[in-house]
């Protein structure tokens, strides 16, 4: 599609409209920043590069291989079965396929993910620089394991298969007043068994329990909540946690950020300067319908790169169905010889309330220094001492 918006096309505001087949290959809230100076978040420019390969290594190729014929999904829970690691579903036939396939393609950036630190950059209605935050944020992925400490089953050594599906944690550094504020997620694998979400307010030296709810919340005041981490961490594919039903709604080629060599997002302004080269890619289209109404969104569109099989951009609908937040991700190989790749950063932006929150990603390549301690409340708060 769009065959006149080729390598080396470059579109600006001024000159969008002469683009007649733009809107076919953007989603639509990326074309309406493209299209005009005047919308919240505009972009300056998009220049349009050759499409490159996103690509697995060698070894998470095999073991796709061995998912292609083992997995499946269990009719009543929607629970996965016989997984052990890659990706379960190469070609998804239907949206709760695909939903487990981004949900597991997460891990194949790396088993651990270190951000130290993400910085958390508020901008307001104008664009102008509200607030920033920092935080270290780290992952741990206890199943699916291919690179490190692996044992039996691809499990985390010291972990039974089946049990713990892996840890989130986020602790702030910065400003003073929030420092050593701390949140640890635990994900099981039963799709049934409610995380175990716990916080540290260093003020009140308390520990807290939090809910399902509190994961809709926005974390520290910005646009990102607990639901949201990665793009997409809600509590996928349970029957009675916030459920939701899952669509594949086809497949079409979008405009989206190359994936690049290097880290190279900053903010100038209202704008990134280092992000302006696009390319087009297929992807499949996913929609997620909440049937819990006390959930805070109606419903999600997904865009899943085909090729890689990551959620690139979302879509989240308030419960009147108007559009609310957006979320672009921005990636790069970390390791581009086995094709492992991370995040320079993500852009959120709340098309109601007209906030955007900038996370920008100080990535630890390989960290495996981190470990089941840095999902301990205690452990966090010393470290940022």
């Amino acid at each position: 599609p769009a065959p006149e918006i080729k390598p080396g096309t470059v579109i600006t505001p001024e000159n969008a409209a002469s683009f007649p087949n733009l809107k076919k290959i953007m989603t639509l809230p990326e074309f309406k920043r493209i299209s005009s100076r005047d919308t919240y978040a505009h972009y300056d420019k998009i220049e349009v590069v050759e499409t490159a390969p996103w690509y697995f290594s060698r070894e998470h190729l095999e073991l796709m291989k061995q998912n292609a014929k083992n997995c499946k999904i269990e009719p009543g829970t929607r629970q996965l079965l016989n997984w052990e690691a890659g990706i379960p579903f190469p070609f998804p036939k239907n949206g709760t396929e695909l939903m487990w396939d981004t949900l597991l393609g997460f891990i194949y950036f790396t088993p651990e993910l270190a951000f130290e630190p993400m910085a958390v950059i508020d901008l307001d209605s104008n664009g102008r620089l509200e607030r920033t935050r920092k935080a270290n944020l780290y992952v741990l992925m206890i199943m699916g394991r291919t690179e490190d400490r692996v044992g039996p089953k691809h499990v985390y050594p010291g972990y039974k298969y089946g049990d713990i599906y892996e840890y989130g944690s986020l602790v702030f550094t910065y400003p003073q007043d929030m420092k050593g504020l701390a949140f640890v997620r635990t994900r099981y694998w039963d799709v049934d068994k409610p995380d175990l979400f716990v916080s540290y307010i260093p003020s009140m030296r308390r520990i807290r329990t939090l809910s399902g709810s509190d994961a809709q919340d926005p974390i520290a005041g910005s646009e990102y909540t607990w639901d949201m981490w990665g793009g997409e961490w809600q509590n996928q594919t349970t029957n009675k946690i916030f459920p939701c039903d899952y669509k594949m709604l086809g497949e079409k080629t979008i405009l989206t950020p190359r994936i690049a060599f290097k880290n190279q997002l900053y903010l100038k302004g209202d704008q990134f300067p280092g992000l302006t080269q696009w390319e087009k890619r297929r992807v499949y289209v996913l929609q997620i319908d909440s049937r819990d109404p006390s959930y805070y969104y109606s419903k999600r569109i997904e865009y899943v790169d085909k090729e890689s099989l990551k959620g690139v951009f979302f879509e989240y609908y308030d419960r009147r169905g108007n559009l609310w937040r957006t979320w672009r991700m921005y990636l790069y190989f970390s390791d581009a010889k086995i094709g492992k790749w991370t995040y320079q950063g993500n852009d959120i932006i709340n098309w109601i309330d007209k906030r955007r929150t900038v996370l920008q990603m100080n990535t630890t390549i390989n960290p495996t220094h981190v470990n089941p301690d840095y999902f301990n409340l205690k452990f966090l708060a010393r470290e940022v001492r």
